[in-house]
């Protein structure tokens, strides 16, 4: 879109905000990963990513960086329509194996719509350190586990990254 889609306003709040209404009734701290100062305003540790301009992957191996905790729920900023309800498809699905679990719907992986284990860490910092920037080929060298949104759902995990989509989303509140 050729913008900072976090601040994009729906409903009158940024897509940021939206996400985190979403997060918090199921996380005991939010990092938010990312350059820019104005997500400060939002009152959450920003974390700055290890690579600039290196897409999802850099933001992804930073979040974990900085984590404290084991599993790490990692959620796309480009989400507004995000719900509690499907972020605990994710937690729900945790077991005792250290695999990275993401949402899928009948058509997309969604790996920014994950839980990240702290131990998959090494994995994604040497993808990183080579030279791969993508997240899917990252992960072709982790367990990764695939939770299946029902359809009644895959409204809520739409990404909204054109200015076409985005106009049909504010038109749909009218």
């Amino acid at each position: 879109m050729g913008h900072d889609k976090a601040l994009l306003l729906y409903k009158n709040k940024p897509f940021i905000a939206h996400v985190i209404d979403a997060l918090k009734p199921l996380v005991e701290t939010i990092l938010i990963v990312g350059d820019n100062p104005h997500y400060d305003k939002f009152g959450y540790n920003r974390i700055t990513d290890i690579i600039k301009d290196a897409g999802p992957l850099s933001g992804i191996v930073s979040g974990l960086q900085a984590s404290t905790t084991h599993y790490n729920l990692v959620v796309t900023c480009d989400v507004p329509l995000l719900t509690t309800e499907v972020l605990t498809l994710l937690t729900n699905a945790i077991s005792n194996k250290d695999a990275i679990i993401q949402l899928k719907t009948q058509s997309y992986e969604m790996p920014l719509l994950a839980i990240y284990p702290k131990s998959c860490l090494p994995v994604l910092e040497k993808s990183l350190s080579s030279g791969n920037r993508t997240i899917k080929i990252a992960l072709k060298n982790c367990t990764v586990k695939n939770v299946i949104v029902d359809s009644s759902l895959e409204k809520f995990v739409t990404n909204i990254n054109t200015l076409k989509q985005f106009n049909k989303l504010n038109e749909s509140t009218r």
